[in-house]
């Protein structure tokens, strides 16, 4: 089957579909090392691998639209009129308190993440006719990403998106621990056999977002719950 990269094998594996098994490597391998850093140094690890790197591609962002006239001028409305709304509701949420307005921004941040995941792995099935299976790997990536985020939020927690105590008002919710582990257990098992099927029934395999949606389940479970 003709694979479905975004650019090229080369670059979408360097800059998309590597990224989460070589950091879990790293991890694996330096985990007492990494641990020190982040607590002996722990603003200047946020300043490179937040600030420097993971907000670095919002930033970017300004390339291809503000600082592109012709952009500006297809869609003002969009590019005027947004954050002036987005600065308006903000102004709206504050007024309830300063930990609803940072608790609510913070689940936007969480959302983002999540969708970030179902983006990329739609477009590596762009190919791939609209049926059970695909919908099978919808509900894969989702699972993927919003059960570490569920159980973060009624573990405790070693670092926090923007304030403290941003998501205790979750742990209010019933303890939905056990019941959201077996249907991820259960899910998880599904899309392997699923893809295995798949497989040795084609004799292809859709590389990219196989490997996409690998990379999420073991980077979001060893990143959030594992560590």
């Amino acid at each position: 089957m003709k694979q479905p990269w975004i650019h090229n094998a080369k670059t979408d594996w360097w800059f998309i579909l590597s990224p989460p098994f070589l950091v879990l490597l790293i991890i694996f391998v330096f985990q007492k090392q990494i641990q020190g850093l982040e607590n002996h140094y722990s603003f200047y690890t946020w300043l490179f691998l937040i600030v420097f790197v993971d907000v670095a591609h919002v930033y970017s962002t300004l390339f291809k639209t503000y600082f592109v006239k012709a952009e500006v001028q297809r869609r003002k409305l969009l590019y005027l009129g947004m954050p002036v709304i987005s600065w308006c509701l903000g102004i709206a949420l504050f007024q309830f308190g300063a930990l609803t307005f940072w608790s609510v921004l913070a689940l936007i941040a969480v959302f983002h993440f999540i969708r970030q995941q179902y983006g990329f792995m739609r477009i590596y099935a762009r190919f791939e006719p609209d049926n059970w299976s695909k919908k099978i790997d919808e509900v894969a990536i989702y699972t993927a990403t919003v059960f570490p985020m569920l159980y973060w939020f009624k573990t405790p927690r070693a670092f926090t998106w923007f304030v403290n105590n941003e998501f205790d008002w979750l742990k209010n919710l019933p303890d939905y621990i056990g019941v959201i582990t077996v249907l991820y257990i259960l899910i998880v098992t599904v899309w392997i056999i699923k893809t295995i099927v798949e497989i040795i029934k084609t004799k292809t395999v859709n590389i990219p977002k196989t490997a996409l949606i690998t990379g999420t389940y073991l980077s979001w479970y060893f990143g959030i719950i594992y560590y």
